[in-house]
């Protein structure tokens, strides 16, 4: 996946307390008083917690079930996205890059990353 520049979210890290989280805010959610810098997205990780879908919102419907996944990014950053279950059931410590995102819809995918992609 090396060069692949499709659109990812954006990220940040706390000047003050070192936190890291998905998104654009001017001072540290956690701490409240440090500034935010953006910090270079990367497109894989590794999955923290998930739960599975079976009857999805409104806007998510045309998508039948789906899992939600928290995810660790390889620089920290936490977000949450979708697996769906064509890619078989997640574990917790599973290794996954973003396979596609929506910035306008802030619709972020996920799919298992095998061992011949790098995981």
């Amino acid at each position: 996946m090396t060069g692949d520049r499709r659109p990812l979210p954006s990220c940040g890290r706390c000047e003050a307390c070192g936190f890291t989280t998905a998104g654009s805010h001017p001072l540290c959610t956690r701490c409240g008083r440090g500034k935010m810098t953006r910090i270079e997205t990367t497109p894989g990780g590794r999955i923290l917690d998930f739960v599975p879908v079976t009857y999805p919102p409104e806007n998510l419907k045309a998508l039948g079930s789906y899992t939600s996944v928290l995810v660790e990014l390889e620089n920290g950053c936490h977000v949450f996205g979708i697996m769906l279950m064509e890619s078989g059931p997640p574990e917790a410590g599973q290794s996954v890059i973003v396979s596609k995102y929506d910035p306008e819809r802030q619709e972020l995918f996920f799919e298992g990353r095998s061992a011949e992609k790098g995981s």
